[in-house]
């Protein structure tokens, strides 16, 4: 039992009950600890990625350090120890086991927001539980009671806004309004990702921009429902191991909040930087995903010396890629690869080779691909591997960055997603002012 003081365990428990918790917790001599320990000693690495996992090492030692794998997996007792028993979420013991109950039996449980009706779980606390009652609902219908309590309530609405027939209700027009109004506000965001930042995959990424968003104490907007979440849309993701200059994605606070993007960036790591962020309004914004249409970038290819093509020979294959009117290309995907066309997918004048820098770092080309109609994208080594075959064998050892990315307008011209919004924001403006 002196072992589970310090983890938060209550210590008036039997000594039967100690030992029962101390085979859930690993914590006798078949310890789950020992297990792991041996697998990695029996050479496991990796092991989350299914090319490197090899069940039969855990099968082993399993076996070798005693552990009993059924009673592990057995349905727990409710009435003994828990191995969760340690954590305080607030909710007491009690109330989860009649959830337990009513879930069994399908029964489903009432939203306790006020006005609703507290079901004395105990996350609330007793100093908490008069002030929400106290409160009571954020916003009333029409028609419906203005709140718990006895007394009569001053109107919350602009006096202005009365109804004519009953000066303490607010018009039903003006009530509609409020209740449609958007309570947050927008913003485009145009960001950088560079540094050792390349080598997180997007969904990392996403949860290192909502853990700096916590930390930073902004007032981030959250999506409702049982699985609240910060509202962020995000652009078109980037390939691990490929950087992105000038990436864009959309955030939308509880209000309008200047100079939030210094805040910001103080609590990011080094490789990440907001450059600008540009407000959009209540309004929810396109997606910058469907809206893009082309993709930028630049890359370094390994000197001559490296496995990389000599500036010549570079400069002999985009040529030939210009004058020619059709270019294979194999796409690496998981259903299969299969082989298109890679030179309707790149503009006109997206694809030049500067000088090779003294033959220090290899050429440097910049080009442009275009999204294909079916919507998909070449990814950027594929396109590398492509064009230049066998004079660059290995086109992963290139330095890739995102440059940008744009959507095409109406009238041709190439924007990128934080100028579009300015454009959107315009041309709404001039239908509205200038029709008719």
């Amino acid at each position: 039992a002196g072992r589970l003081r310090p983890m938060g365990v209550k210590t008036s428990l039997r000594e039967p009950e100690v030992s029962y918790l101390e085979g859930l917790l690993g914590l006798g001599d078949a310890s789950l600890a020992g297990v792991v320990q041996e697998v990695w000693r029996q050479g496991a690495r990796f092991d989350a990625w299914t090319e490197h996992f090899d069940f039969s090492l855990w099968a082993e030692a399993l076996s070798g350090c005693g552990v009993d794998t059924q009673a592990l997996l057995a349905p727990r007792d409710p009435d003994l120890p828990l191995p969760w028993d340690q954590i305080d979420a607030g909710v007491t013991r009690e109330f989860l086991g009649q959830e337990w109950i009513a879930a069994q039996a399908g029964h489903t449980l009432a939203d306790c927001r006020p006005p609703g009706a507290c079901h004395v779980c105990g996350v609330c606390g007793p100093e908490l539980a008069p002030q929400l009652v106290e409160f009571g609902p954020v916003s009333q219908k029409s028609g419906a009671e203005p709140g718990r309590g006895g007394a009569k309530e001053q109107p919350s609405f602009d006096a202005r806004n009365a109804d004519p027939a009953d000066a303490d209700r607010e018009a039903r027009k003006w009530e509609i309004w409020r209740q449609q109004a958007a309570a947050k506000c927008w913003y485009r965001v145009e960001f950088c990702k560079q540094g050792d930042m390349i080598w997180l995959g997007h969904l990392d990424f996403q949860r290192q921009l909502q853990l700096a968003l916590r930390r930073s104490g902004l007032p981030v907007a959250y999506s409702r429902g049982y699985h609240p979440h910060p509202l962020l849309k995000f652009g078109p993701s980037l390939p691990v191991g490929i950087a992105g200059l000038r990436e864009c994605l959309d955030i939308a606070m509880e209000y309008q909040v200047p100079g939030w993007a210094d805040v910001f960036n103080s609590y990011l790591p080094d490789g990440l930087k907001v450059l600008q962020a540009v407000v959009v309004g209540s309004q929810t914004p396109p997606s910058i995903d469907a809206a893009v249409g082309r993709f930028d970038y630049r890359a370094v290819l390994p000197a001559a010396g490296a496995g990389g093509p000599a500036y010549g020979t570079a400069a002999a294959i985009v040529a030939a890629f210009h004058d020619s009117s059709h270019w294979a290309c194999v796409r690496h995907r998981p259903k299969g690869s299969i082989e298109i066309d890679a030179r309707p997918l790149v503009p006109t004048g997206g694809l030049g080779l500067q000088t090779d820098n003294g033959g220090e770092t290899g050429c440097v080309l910049e080009f442009s691909l275009l999204k294909s109609d079916s919507g998909t994208t070449l990814p950027a080594h594929d396109f590398l591997a492509a064009l230049f075959a066998e004079a660059l064998p290995e086109a992963r050892h290139c330095a890739v960055s995102r440059t940008g990315y744009c959507g095409s307008q109406p009238d041709g011209r190439w924007l990128a997603p934080i100028k579009e919004v300015g454009e959107t924001s315009r041309r709404f403006w001039l239908l509205r002012h200038m029709a008719g």
